[in-house]
């Protein structure tokens, strides 16, 4: 499957787009990539809050997105992208072919934050210790604009007074830079 969606949020609206459930991608038998490619344009005072359920990637899967978010220079977002290790439950713990992200956020026609990964099970085990490990699971949170704010205000409190702690349960870092937030 391949999905392609386009939004506008016009002056002074706001928007919560999420999901029913994960978004699963499962194995071709030709090997065809599954995956979505979204474009968002933020009008002027106008807030996106984009909260889908994480990725779910099967064993043998290979999976492709770009999110390309456009916000007007007083416009916000907040993003959140994340995927698991897959169906573990079924043995199949970071067990797909191929796993590529790309989220873009412009500002008044600047991008000012790009976020990419390239997942593959080629340059060496994926659940190795210094690839994703004993983790199940991982985020990118990012906000922008006024609205957003309190988010990142928020983030920065939590996860800046130390640094990751090794074997800790959650592994979490955040920054911010030219407007926008992200841990």
């Amino acid at each position: 499957d391949q999905t392609r969606r386009h939004g506008r949020l016009g002056e002074g609206t706001g928007c919560h787009l999420g999901t029913q459930a994960s978004t699963k991608f499962y194995r071709n038998p030709k090997g065809l990539p599954c995956g979505h490619e979204t474009l968002a344009e933020v009008g002027s005072g106008a807030t996106l809050v984009f909260c889908a359920e994480p990725v779910q990637a099967f064993a043998g899967s290979r999976y492709r997105q770009r999110q390309r978010f456009e916000l007007a220079e007083d416009s916000s977002l907040v993003l959140l992208d994340w995927f698991t290790s897959g169906r573990p439950a079924r043995g199949e713990r970071w067990g797909w072919e191929h796993f590529e992200s790309r989220n873009e956020v412009a500002i008044a026609g600047v991008r000012v934050f790009a976020d990419a990964a390239l997942l593959r099970p080629a340059e060496g085990p994926l659940g190795a210790a210094h690839r994703l490990g004993r983790h199940n699971c991982a985020a990118m949170l990012a906000c922008a604009g006024p609205a957003a704010e309190p988010v990142a205000r928020l983030m920065m409190e939590r996860f800046s007074s130390a640094p990751p702690r090794p074997g800790a349960e959650l592994a979490a870092s955040v920054s911010a830079r030219r407007g926008v937030t992200v841990a």
